[in-house]
């Protein structure tokens, strides 16, 4: 199946990897499945193909992935949080061995 720069650009749209896209859609449901995700994204893409900030399916992902990444202040907070929660564990620990409710081995004494 051929497809036009533009269809390609439609599916760019849409899909991650429109190659890819296509080769699984015409061996699992066909060419008229193609055109018809075509069809189907056509009317917006043209519509958002024309604002000055238009990005692809692939260049919208990734602009999400790098708003998802955690920034330093974040790391840096929760490598504290669990440095916090593990301390706060092992003092617990250690005020039950202390008061000889926990063995070394860390079985709870009734």
């Amino acid at each position: 199946m051929e497809l036009s720069v533009q269809e390609m650009a439609i599916l760019a749209h849409v899909v991650p990897d429109p190659d890819a896209w296509v080769a699984n859609a015409l061996a699992t449901v066909g060419e008229a499945a193609v055109m018809a995700k075509i069809d189907r994204w056509r009317p917006v893409y043209v519509s958002e193909k024309s604002k000055p900030d238009y990005k692809n399916r692939v260049q919208r992902d990734a602009e999400e992935a790098e708003k998802m990444k955690p920034t330093p202040e974040q790391i840096a907070t929760n490598a504290a949080e669990k440095l916090i929660r593990e301390k706060m564990r092992e003092q617990a620990i250690a005020e039950l061995i202390k008061e000889s409710k926990l063995t070394a081995d860390g079985k709870i004494v009734k």
